[in-house]
């Protein structure tokens, strides 16, 4: 096939797939971009490929880096394997650097173009956006930490009566989940207008300068949160910076500290604090504000908890509103039914709220399994040991087979011994066997 009749099949394939959802790029022989489709070129932020330049030497030279991170050698490169070569490269995973400091995961496929010699004219290449897959993947393998530090903390505060403890072990149980190096609790005096500190973790180098230090109404990140009753955070590598520095604490790291703060209110919606952490030389993000909101809203309740005398149902009612909050499926049995469950156990297993509530708890586990889980619970009814987690397969509604991990514990509801179990599917990462 000669170049003419190339070039027109060519063009009715960039007609056909100039709004797909992949980024399609063609190279002439030399690497230069001759054609690229919409979403190539919106990924690259230009308007035309002749503006782009040769994006081949950043494939080829630079900002690629394997599905760890690590820098990948010239000779693996896709680029340079369909070139030499003259052989297809198809799903390559790597993340490119295309903007400085912006990694993002793609899986590239490339096709030599050839003449009738078989000479290369060009390559034919597609990038995929895998970066929310990856994510995903990364996200449900590191799930793990934070599926425990709840759990822990819900059962932590279950039966706890200290307030000064409550506030330390949801500081500490939030300097773990966020992976940051302190965190601070704060009480706002409404007659001065400044927010005092009540409990710092932070190293303890810096924490009894902490703990001196009061913070002015708009001040800082907590004190502009306490202003506004809106949580939020700013990071190291942001223009703009709000933090306050600390006397007698070191400043020059200062520039290199992230925060996150959120408010703290009573029963009645009236601020009376703010939580605070930070850590240095890495960010925050929305979803670790999701997660300290939890644990804020845990340390509210809890805190409630102690200063009122509400009813046991109305106590009830706000740790459901809470647990209904967390994505991990949470449900206490008793005598062999279940007492109390979520939404998400509604939603892993498939059965409305009716169903469950007249269903024998075993009657969803899984014939392989069953003996298993029936041996676990004899033998807590017996104050035996047994396994902190084990797994199972569930057996959904729709006859769908699911693989789900299991925290159980004893404890008592509604005055009669029951069993706190919290779950999560885990097919996804390790399959059903």
């Amino acid at each position: 096939m000669n170049s003419e009749p190339r070039s027109e099949l060519l063009h009715q394939y960039h007609l056909l797939i100039e709004s797909a959802k992949l980024a399609v790029i063609e190279f002439d022989k030399a690497g230069k971009m001759v054609w690229a489709n919409r979403n190539a070129l919106e990924t690259l932020g230009v308007s035309d490929a002749s503006k782009a330049g040769s994006i081949a030497d950043v494939i080829r030279k630079e900002g690629v880096f394997d599905i760890m991170g690590n820098p990948l050698l010239p000779e693996t490169l896709p680029m340079n394997i369909v070139a030499t070569q003259k052989i297809p490269v198809t799903d390559f995973k790597c993340s490119l650097e295309i903007s400085k400091g912006k990694r993002i995961m793609y899986s590239i496929n490339m096709v030599p173009l050839l003449d009738k010699n078989n000479d290369l004219t060009g390559i034919l290449s597609s990038f995929k956006n895998i970066q929310s897959e990856f994510e995903a993947k990364k996200a449900l393998e590191s799930s793990d930490k934070a599926f425990h530090i709840f759990y822990d903390a819900v059962l932590g505060l279950a039966e706890e009566n200290d307030i000064d403890v409550i506030i330390k072990l949801i500081a500490d149980h939030a300097k773990s989940i966020l992976n940051a190096n302190d965190c601070a609790v704060y009480i706002f005096n409404y007659e001065d207008m400044v927010l005092e500190p009540v409990y710092s973790n932070a190293a303890p180098e810096d924490r009894e300068a902490i703990m001196n230090y009061k913070i002015e109404l708009g001040e800082g990140l907590s004190g502009t949160v306490i202003e506004s009753g809106v949580p939020t955070y700013i990071n190291y590598d942001q223009s703009f910076d709000i933090a306050v520095h600390i006397p007698g604490t070191d400043e020059n790291i200062d520039e290199r500290e992230s925060v996150i703060s959120v408010p703290l209110f009573s029963a009645s919606g009236e601020m009376f604090g703010a939580m605070t952490l930070g850590k240095y030389d890495a960010i925050f993000s929305d979803e670790d504000l999701q997660k300290l909101s939890i644990l804020a809203r845990l340390e509210e309740l809890t805190i409630q908890r102690i200063k009122t005398t509400e009813s046991l149902v109305d106590s009830e009612e706000k740790y459901r509103m809470l647990i209904e909050e967390i994505h991990d499926a949470i449900f206490i049995i008793s005598d062999s039914r279940y007492s109390f469950f979520n939404d998400s156990f509604m939603e892993m297993t498939g059965y409305l709220r009716d169903e469950l509530i007249d269903m024998n708890s075993l009657e969803i586990i899984h014939p392989d399994d069953r003996e298993k889980i029936r041996a676990i619970a004899v033998a807590r009814k017996e104050n035996k040991k047994v396994p902190e987690m084990y797994t199972a397969k569930v057996i959904r509604k729709n006859g769908e087979v699911r693989k789900i991990e299991f925290s159980s514990n004893n404890t008592h509801y509604k005055g009669k011994p029951a069993v706190l179990i919290v779950a999560r599917d885990i097919t996804q990462v390790t399959g059903l066997d």
